[in-house]
């Protein structure tokens, strides 16, 4: 097989001129002039000359743009093209294929201090897309401000030596902002995908209904692991860890409106456009049985879009009354029921403003809380237990608006209460 390269950039606006669709394909099959190329596209070439490198890969010139078709077929196989790719070429500070890769250096030796999350704050790296290609690509070198940046299965270095993180050991890279490819799979299952999870809420994409297929390439390389074959993988979360998969709320207090359109069931990660963060990194002991599972896909793929999806869930309830008030982080909402008879004061993080919408939640308003478990830490060190805030919709249909915990005990209380059914949408 031919070594090719691949191009990781952003398109930014306007889109690069030179693109493939039906219309451009033959006069692109008898050949095209670098000089036609933008900037980055110029200068990637350029790199691959150096490198002698006979094949580069381009999405905007390798999938034929407006072809749905051709587009859900190259999604299937976006996991080969970056990781049997020899290197991936980045244009990590470029915010649009017109910038190029190369900048020019006013100071050689200028000392600089690189900020922890310094390489990753850059336009190209704080898209959705991007995730999967750096995880998945062997070999990637980001063109900066002012240097250049190699990163591969072993190491992560600058071209000035200021940064130079080895991934030997395992955790090197914790407190640095610079996240390892895919060595902890295996040993942190779990923990790898929360974590993966939780980096990947806090990156931008242009079409939000692109949020769960700009990360199935990932998803289909961690369905060849051991851990995970024969697992499977619904709509951002995992069947044999569902319970603990679920268990994430929203950083910041979920302030925004509940998105418009529909990408998700509300159980989902994805169905909520903010950053998200699992409260439990050691394991959920679960007191809910998963009854049912309906998943409705957009096409043959299983990891993309999707036309509908539900759980079944059977688990200890309670009903609780809300109450708002504000906090340093926006609205928040406790629960003022007898602290006795459910086991201590409950909390919980709203998924989504739930005063606005079409069915906004009034003050005082009765809703469902259903207590999928306890963890033995919690949080900072914390015991407690966890489960979701429910609205009913329909008879034992549910939506999720928030994310319920209780710090005062450790669930021994849920033996007591009464046990539902609930399908989650």
């Amino acid at each position: 097989m031919h070594r090719y390269a691949c191009l990781s950039h952003c398109w930014g606006k306007p889109a690069p001129a030179t693109q493939l669709t039906h219309a451009t394909m033959e006069s692109l099959k008898c050949g095209l002039s670098i000089q036609a190329l933008p900037k980055t596209f110029q200068e990637a070439v350029q790199m691959c000359v150096t490198m002698d490198l006979h094949f580069f890969w381009i999405d905007s010139l390798c999938i034929i743009q407006g072809d749905a078709d051709d587009w859900t077929e190259a999604a299937s196989t976006m996991a080969g093209i970056y990781q049997n790719a020899y290197i991936t070429i980045a244009a990590s500070s470029a915010r649009d294929s017109t910038k190029g890769l190369f900048r020019h250096m006013e100071e050689r030796h200028k000392p600089t201090e690189l900020p922890r999350a310094g390489l990753f704050s850059w336009p190209l790296l704080a898209r959705c897309w991007v995730y999967q290609e750096r995880r998945l690509s062997p070999r990637m070198i980001h063109f900066g401000r002012g240097q250049v940046f190699w990163q591969c299965q072993s190491a992560l270095c600058s071209e000035d030596g200021s940064l130079n993180t080895g991934y030997a050991d395992k955790d090197a890279d914790k407190d640095s902002g610079y996240r390892q490819p895919l060595l902890m799979i295996e040993d942190h299952p779990i923990e790898t995908w929360h974590t993966m999870v939780e980096e990947y809420s806090t990156l931008q994409i242009t079409f939000e209904r692109d949020r769960l297929p700009a990360i199935a390439a990932l998803v289909d390389l961690l369905m060849q692991s051991v851990f995970r074959k024969g697992d499977e993988y619904l709509a951002g979360v995992w069947r044999n860890t569902l319970i603990a998969d679920i268990c994430w709320s929203i950083l910041q207090g979920g302030g925004k409106s509940r998105p418009a359109e529909w990408i998700a069931p509300t159980w989902s990660w994805a169905s909520v456009h903010e950053e998200v963060v699992y409260v439990d990194k050691i394991g959920l002991r679960s007191e809910a049985e998963l009854l049912d599972v309906s998943y409705l896909p957009v096409g043959p793929s299983h990891v993309g879009r999707l036309e509908s999806a539900s759980i079944t869930i059977r688990a200890p309830y309670f009903l609780t009354k809300l109450h708002y008030e504000r906090s340093e982080h926006g609205v928040q909402s406790t629960f003022v029921e007898d602290k006795r008879q459910f086991g201590g004061e409950w909390e919980y993080w709203q998924d989504y403003d739930l005063t606005t919408g079409a069915t906004p939640l009034h003050e005082g308003e009765t809703v469902t809380v259903l207590v999928f478990g306890h963890a033995e830490e919690y949080g900072m060190g914390n015991k407690g237990s966890a489960g979701f805030l429910l609205r009913e919709v329909s008879d034992n249909r549910f939506e999720r608006v928030g994310f319920a915990k209780n710090l005062e005990t450790l669930g021994i209380w849920a033996a007591g209460l009464p046990v539902m059914t609930a399908t989650i949408i």
